[in-house]
């Protein structure tokens, strides 16, 4: 019967290691500009950061909540200011949108409307048939500083004139009847979502003691 437990957690050992470590979602749910909400319910769209291996973070943007011709035409990130942003590296692994963003970066070098300086611009192109649209999303591996993590992006805006801090934000155009409203939406503190090896590791013990408690019990009825 032990013999089995201690192979049953090697197993969820071996498992749990190669799993992601941890993943960090910015919910855009807020207009702060005074422009138009987006038509949809909020939030609107969502950055996500997840650790791929001790160098590497995967950065996810999507719109799912947009609708109709609603489109970003660009998103503002944010980055530990201690260390040089200047030395990221994106490549881009997948998601649906049709072009690439043109991406710059650099400490508060970019101001989203009236209300913060970030330090990442992802700026998409404005066609038509190449914009970054309603539902799409879109991948990058981001490399380039040592032993990056998701945290490392869980920064807030340096002040801009507004009333407000952003750790991510996006300008959202297209909104509206005659499609010619817009928008900028931001997003506060990145939500760290528990690491999938938690619920393994609980689920684990949550077994072991079922087994024990009925093996314990089976003693019990055969005194």
């Amino acid at each position: 019967m032990i013999n089995n437990i201690f192979k049953f957690l090697f197993a969820i050992m071996l498992v749990t290691s190669t799993m992601p470590a941890v993943v960090y979602i910015y919910e855009l749910d807020t207009e702060f500009s005074g422009g138009t909400d987006p038509v949809g319910p909020s939030p609107w769209a969502f950055a996500s950061f997840q650790q791929v291996d001790p160098n590497t973070v995967q950065l996810e943007l999507s719109n799912f909540n947009l609708t109709g011709s609603e489109f970003v035409g660009a998103w503002y990130l944010n980055f530990n200011d201690s260390l040089n942003v200047n030395n990221l590296n994106f490549n881009r692994v997948g998601g649906t949108a049709v072009a690439d963003a043109s991406i710059s970066t650099g400490i508060n070098a970019f101001k989203a409307d009236g209300d913060g300086f970030f330090d990442i611009l992802l700026d998409f192109p404005q066609k038509k048939a190449d914009r970054f649209g309603a539902g799409d999303n879109i991948i990058y591996e981001i490399t380039g500083v040592n032993l990056i993590n998701p945290e490392m992006f869980n920064f807030g805006s340096a002040p801009g004139g507004g009333n407000g801090t952003w750790y991510s934000a996006a300008h959202v155009q297209g909104i509206g009847p005659d499609a010619e409203a817009s928008g900028w939406i931001g997003s506060g503190p990145g939500v760290p979502v528990p690491e999938p090896t938690t619920y393994l590791m609980l689920a684990a013990m949550l077994g072991i003691g079922f087994l024990l408690t009925r093996k314990s019990r089976k003693l019990v009825e055969k005194k």
